[in-house]
């Protein structure tokens, strides 16, 4: 994990992905996540993020960040690359939310194209955990008001 995650506590993390009403367990440490994500991420969590990005993107458009139509379709929680990439993109807004000090402003960075990630939106680089750290990296330097 890296260090900007760090920022972020875990159940911040959680939240993000419906708390414990969606995920069905209190998560308070990193591991609680771990063992979340091993279980199976609820689709629900899906639907809950995708919420906080309804003004930027249809929910189908959000949705199919993480899995496929079908997936999402079939009864049971998400694959475990699936979970995983919910956890990333809801750490990332986490991060985007306290960098900006509003979650808006941290969604709409997050889906607004940037120069240095390639003219990516940081939500595209989050299809990857290298992208996600070199999203996490910029909202570091932005929290922290250091140079990109």
């Amino acid at each position: 994990m890296s260090a900007a995650a760090t920022l972020i506590d875990p159940h911040t993390i959680a939240e993000a992905m419906g708390g414990e009403t969606v995920l069905k367990t209190p998560v308070h440490s990193m591991l609680d996540l771990h063992k979340v994500i091993l279980g199976g991420v609820p689709k629900a969590a899906v639907a809950h993020l995708g919420r906080l990005y309804a003004d930027v993107m249809p929910s189908q458009d959000f949705a199919a960040l993480f899995t496929s139509v079908s997936t999402m379709k079939r009864p049971g929680p998400l694959p475990l690359a699936a979970g995983e990439r919910v956890q990333r993109v809801a750490r990332l807004t986490a991060l985007a939310e306290r960098a900006f000090g509003d979650q808006d402003k941290g969604v709409a960075w997050l889906t607004t194209a940037h120069p240095m990630l390639g003219r990516a939106t940081p939500l595209e680089l989050a299809s990857t955990e290298i992208g996600a750290r070199q999203v996490e990296r910029l909202l570091t330097n932005i929290l922290y008001d250091l140079p990109a």
